[in-house]
């Protein structure tokens, strides 16, 4: 199984691109898996804690650390993978998938990368309109200042990817997506 891993912000269009990826008849996916990323960062402190507690050199070595999540993260996502005669690859979409893009890559050798941005104005009104919608269905905000976190992330989201971009480790293997350009032209931007 190969795997393609999509992120960015939130209300980027990582479920656009999600969903234009498993029309594909090589790929396979679903919609969003919400652990992903605290299991690649769970991953990524006991790996790292190899290097700097002895203890640990008793359970795993990174080789075999490595081994044991790829297996496990196989497993995982099998069923969904099986479902899809011919599938080659496997696409796992959240958008914090980005704040751990490296540790996927890292981990998963043959991986990509699809890193999702939108005008950031347009993410900002888009969250504007999530808690609109929420005042009027009378339910809570999920959280009192949203926009302004999720900006944060918008702007966190960039820096993560220019310094993947700019890797030569990560650069081949990273690529984005442009939401306005997928929608205005989606045949272009498909055959990339």
């Amino acid at each position: 199984m190969k795997y393609i891993f999509v992120g960015g912000s939130g209300r980027s269009g990582t479920t656009l691109v999600q969903k234009t990826l498993i029309i594909h008849s090589k790929i396979a996916g679903t919609g969003e898996f919400e652990y992903l990323e605290h299991l690649l960062t769970l991953y990524k402190t006991m790996y790292d804690q190899i290097i700097i507690n002895e203890k640990q050199k008793n359970f795993y070595s990174p080789s075999q650390l490595k081994d044991y999540w790829r297996i496990f993260l196989e497993n995982l996502f099998s069923n969904i993978y099986e479902e899809k005669e011919g599938a080659i690859y496997f696409s796992e979409k959240s958008p914090n998938n980005i704040y751990v893009a490296q540790t996927s890559l890292d981990l998963i050798p043959d991986s990509k990368f699809i890193f999702v941005y939108r005008d950031g104005r347009d993410v900002v009104s888009s969250f504007k309109q999530v808690n609109i919608r929420y005042k009027k269905e009378k339910k809570k905000t999920p959280l009192k200042f949203i926009s302004l976190l999720k900006s944060m992330g918008w702007i966190n989201s960039f820096t993560i990817y220019s310094d993947l971009s700019n890797n030569p480790l990560y650069s081949e293997r990273i690529y984005a997506i442009r939401y306005e350009d997928l929608v205005t032209k989606p045949n272009d931007e498909l055959k990339k």
